[in-house]
């Protein structure tokens, strides 16, 4: 992994998602969807997009698309597909979230792992948990295995890892009593001469064993072809037929980031993650399962399909508003906390107290983030630097020799990687305040294209006064992609704003900045 730091780009993510889930089909699937040539086409517009080249909007709405497309070709169930878009989009929101908000001083891989830590886990759990309550999945797929961490590894203190895959192909071999010779090669015999389930069975094998991975398309079609071979068993239990491609969707996509987690950070940190994700849904499953209790006794049934849909989505919104409430009651005191004692804010017995009114899970939710954190606490060196360079960046009497100054001083604490960007920003507004606009526009976007998902909040003012130099000095088309790039993390641009980037508003944002003097930088 590259050790610049940063945080992935946005198209980096969504290739990842892909990558994940498995969703493009490989050369020995059949697949009506993307033959060779549409594959390798869509797989340049994911390059493009990770690199951010072309048209990112609409690469991301056209990747967006497509993956729809492709899970709705191998999920029937709309509501599943709902679901993990649904879960996949919280994800995006709390990533951007964080990008446009939070700088960064890691290397790109920690920066990753900060996110795991710090908002993916919390928002995943969920986004997942209660996107599947709020359409009652409960309801068709009650054929899931009990213990509530299923989807994730199993690493036993010994070096061996199970992994969710081979861990759901066994229960659904368990609970077809079946062997997984006969589950994938019915009724097998040393005289059976079957190519197809035959092919089947080795593959099955390997997945088990964790030599390979299997494509999405690839391993839900080798499960539907075995439950359709088969003669009895699992074809008498359409519960189980129901829940296998959900569930083998899950545990692909969790094997699949779980491997990459092992592969980049080691099986210290992966068994820290599983953990701490198996204690978080354990917490939560109380929280759902009160909900479901409530409404059973309200209406007088166990089965809650019954339950009409407006009925169902009140009780939902209200038992959402009533849960965030408890979030947000455990945030505040949690900083109460913090503030009245900021050398041991979270004592065992305090924290006791507030689990016992509020529930385990809003607390706990609120204060793993918190702990997490320190875990990459910025150094002073840091802090006092990235203030000092924004003072200067600010202040008008900064000449160039403040600037050499500022960044001998950041090759001498070893920080010119972490915060270049602002070295070149103070550099252009010294260039800006002299209007040599000119100067100034290469120095601003040498700062704009530095600071790209490493400089949070500062991206904003750093963006917009790019593009006003791009506007003084007629570079029409370096402020187009200026825009582009800004409108695809959602970054305001002055004088356009929520206004649609039409060519008539984007003349007028152009004049505007080509004429506007803003004295603080």
């Amino acid at each position: 992994m590259s050790e610049n730091p940063c945080f992935p780009t946005q198209g980096a993510l969504v290739q990842f998602t892909f990558d994940a889930f498995g969703l493009l089909p490989r050369k020995s699937d059949s697949s009506d969807e993307f033959d060779e040539t549409s594959k390798k086409s869509f797989q340049r517009l994911l390059q493009r997009l990770g690199d951010e080249e072309g048209l990112l909007l609409g690469n991301f709405e056209k990747a967006l698309g497509t993956f729809h497309q492709l899970l709705a070709s191998q999920i029937a169930d709309q509501e599943v597909c709902d679901v993990v878009t649904g879960t996949l989009r919280d994800l995006y929101r709390s990533y951007n979230d964080m990008i446009t908000e939070e700088g960064t001083f890691l290397a790109k891989h920690l920066s990753v792992l900060y996110f795991g830590f710090s908002r993916a886990m919390v928002t995943l759990i969920e986004s997942a948990y209660f996107r599947s309550l709020q359409h009652r999945l409960f309801c068709r797929y009650g054929l899931v295995p009990i213990e509530p961490d299923w989807f994730l590894p199993e690493i036993q203190d010994s070096s061996e890892i199970t992994w969710p895959l081979a861990r759901v192909m066994r229960w659904i071999y368990h609970q077809a009593d079946s062997s997984q010779t006969q589950f994938h090669y019915p009724g097998k015999t040393p005289q059976s001469d079957n190519f197809i389930y035959e092919r089947n069975l080795e593959n099955a094998r390997n997945w088990v064993s964790g030599e390979s991975l299997p494509s999405l398309p690839g391993l839900l079609s080798n499960f539907s072809q075995s439950i359709r071979g088969r003669e009895d068993g699992i074809r008498d239990d359409p519960d189980l037929a129901e829940s296998t491609p959900l569930l083998l969707l899950v545990a692909r996509v969790s094997t699949a980031i779980c491997r990459e987690i092992h592969k980049a950070y080691g099986r210290e940190i992966l068994t820290e993650l599983t953990n701490d994700c198996s204690d978080l849904v354990r917490s939560l499953k109380p929280e759902v399962t009160e909900f479901k209790s409530e409404m059973m006794n309200a209406k007088g049934t166990e089965d809650l399909s019954e339950i009409d849909a407006r009925t169902w989505d009140n009780a939902y919104a209200q038992y959402m508003s009533f849960f965030y409430f408890k979030k947000h009651e455990a945030s505040e005191t949690l900083k109460r906390l913090r503030a009245a004692s900021p050398a041991n804010p979270f004592k065992p017995p305090v924290i006791h107290a507030l689990t016992e009114k509020l529930g385990r899970y809003p607390v706990i939710s609120q204060l793993y983030p918190i702990t997490q954190t320190k875990r990459w606490n910025v150094t002073e060196d840091f802090k006092q630097l990235l203030l000092r360079g924004l003072d200067l960046k600010n202040n008008s009497a900064t000449n160039t020799s403040d600037s050499e100054e500022f960044k001998q001083d950041l090759r001498s604490h070893d920080l010119e990687d972490q915060l270049s960007w602002l070295a070149s920003w103070i550099d252009a507004a010294i260039a800006y305040r002299s209007e040599d606009y000119s100067a100034a526009m290469d120095l601003f976007e040498q700062a704009f294209e530095q600071a790209k998902y490493r400089a949070g909040k500062a991206q904003y003012k750093l963006v917009n006064q790019y593009l006003e130099a791009c506007a003084k000095n007629d570079q029409k088309r370096r402020f187009k992609k200026g825009v582009e790039w800004a409108r695809y993390l959602g970054i305001s641009i002055r004088w356009l704003r929520d206004k649609e980037p039409t060519e008539e508003n984007l003349d007028f944002v152009f004049m505007m900045l080509s004429r506007a003097m803003y004295p603080q930088l």
